[in-house]
């Protein structure tokens, strides 16, 4: 689907340059994963295709003005990617005719951004109390333009670490993953584990804690005891791993 597109547009679809800087991991495999992340969410953009949204695993060539393969110590010029079965077979020069001509550009694997908070809106640190009235959907709506924003930013996974609306990440994680919603791949650690007023409880000064939301404080705990039956909840809830705030956090009041 992606390659009918691709050979029938003039318009160059892919300039990798790297906003921010992630931990590569998997350099050759991963390399198809930005190409072709890449590649999709620019197509939904142009209203070529639709959900679900599936990634391409056929064949491609692809011929890269400088590919950074994260192995060598200096880019190489003018290498020719080819892909099959949606996986990297070789990399390296060939005067072959490519699929997808990107010589005018640069190629780089997909980053993998370890802290990352897809559920919310920058300017929220303003004005955390938004969150009491932010339902699940809307938080996660606020995920979905989040998470196509960062896979256009050449980042092809994300470590979410941490929501204040219990399994809004989760939530988004699973609509990726059924190709409902375009994306990184997503690790997700589900809700904060912390005490009363800690760093991850949603307490703000001038609200009474019986005005906060249950469900943005899913994961506070006393206790060893409160502590091992939350942890156990996030497991069984889908968590990929787990974060603990113990006490104080660069958001929360006092800490």
């Amino acid at each position: 689907m992606i390659n009918d597109w691709i050979r029938s547009s003039s318009e160059p679809v892919f300039a990798a340059r790297c906003p921010r800087i992630g931990i590569m991991m998997n350099i050759r495999r991963s390399l198809i994963g930005v190409i072709f992340a890449v590649l999709a969410a620019a197509s939904l953009a142009r209203d070529v295709v639709t959900a679900p949204y599936r990634p391409d695993s056929g064949n491609l060539s692809i011929r890269c003005g400088i590919l950074v393969d994260g192995i060598a110590d200096q880019p190489a010029t003018f290498q020719t990617v080819k892909i099959i079965d949606g996986r990297v077979a070789s990399i390296g020069y060939s005067e072959d005719a490519v699929d997808l001509d990107l010589s005018l550009y640069t190629c780089l694997p997909g980053l993998i951004d370890t802290h990352t908070h897809l559920t919310d809106r920058t300017d929220d640190t303003t004005d955390l109390s938004v969150v009491y009235s932010r339902t699940k959907l809307e938080s996660i709506d606020i995920a979905r333009e989040n998470a196509l924003l960062t896979l256009m930013a050449g980042i092809t996974t994300a470590r979410n670490t941490g929501a204040y609306i219990k399994w809004s990440a989760r939530d988004l994680r699973d609509l990726i993953n059924r190709g409902d919603a375009v994306g990184p791949r997503v690790l997700v650690a589900g809700y904060y584990l912390s005490v009363p007023a800690g760093g991850g409880d949603l307490m703000i000064p001038g609200y009474e804690e019986s005005e906060i939301p249950a469900h943005v404080r899913a994961g506070i705990a006393r206790g060893p005891e409160e502590f091992r039956q939350k942890a156990e909840e996030a497991v069984a809830g889908g968590a990929d791993f787990l974060k603990i705030i113990a006490s104080g956090a660069v958001l929360a009041f006092g800490g």
